[in-house]
């Protein structure tokens, strides 16, 4: 994700951060190859880390995870997210960019997170979301891991001392934005 942003917006200041081996691969290996001029402008930092036992970066505008909070059960979830909220500046937010599974059954549309499909369709789009529901059971058996609905993200993020902000719907998966509470 940080190549196209990199390629696209070539004023923005990134920093990739992952464990060593992969921060070494990207390094030495893909953004040489994929997005040098990057790399030769200093827009383009190489971070490594291990999120539970560091804190990202600091002072960042955005943190931005992709297919990594599924990976992970409640207590590892919130203390990745608490790591972060610790060196959020106040103009800091989290990007949570997974998939957001849907309830099957419908609620009445004033009490819904999110739009649901008209009717007679099932609320979540029925088959036509089975992408989801089969992650969810492969990041189970593979990682111990769950897909989460909106409800579960936002739990995490005032677990974590987060505010949900809102659900950004991005075709067949969302983005979970969250912010320092008012006041912090």
């Amino acid at each position: 994700m940080l190549l196209l942003l990199a390629k696209r917006y070539p004023r923005l200041k990134l920093i990739l951060q992952d464990l060593p081996e992969r921060v070494l691969q990207a390094k030495n290996e893909v953004w040489p190859e994929k997005c040098p001029e990057a790399i030769a402008e200093n827009r383009v930092a190489f971070e490594p880390i291990d999120f539970f036992k560091q804190s990202p970066v600091s002072g960042c505008h955005v943190y931005y995870f992709k297919h990594v909070i599924h990976d992970w059960l409640e207590p590892e979830a919130v203390a990745i997210l608490s790591g972060i909220r610790q060196v959020m500046a106040p103009y800091s937010r989290v990007l949570i960019h997974e998939f957001i599974s849907r309830p099957a059954s419908r609620v009445p549309d004033a009490e819904a997170l999110y739009e649901q499909a008209p009717e007679p369709l099932l609320p979540n789009y029925g088959g036509g979301t089975a992408k989801q529901y089969n992650a969810d059971i492969q990041v189970m058996v593979f990682l111990n891991g769950k897909q989460r609905t909106l409800s579960e993200f936002i739990t995490l993020g005032e677990k974590a001392g987060l505010k949900f902000e809102r659900l950004w719907d991005v075709g067949e998966m969302g983005l979970v934005e969250y912010r320092l509470p008012d006041g912090s």
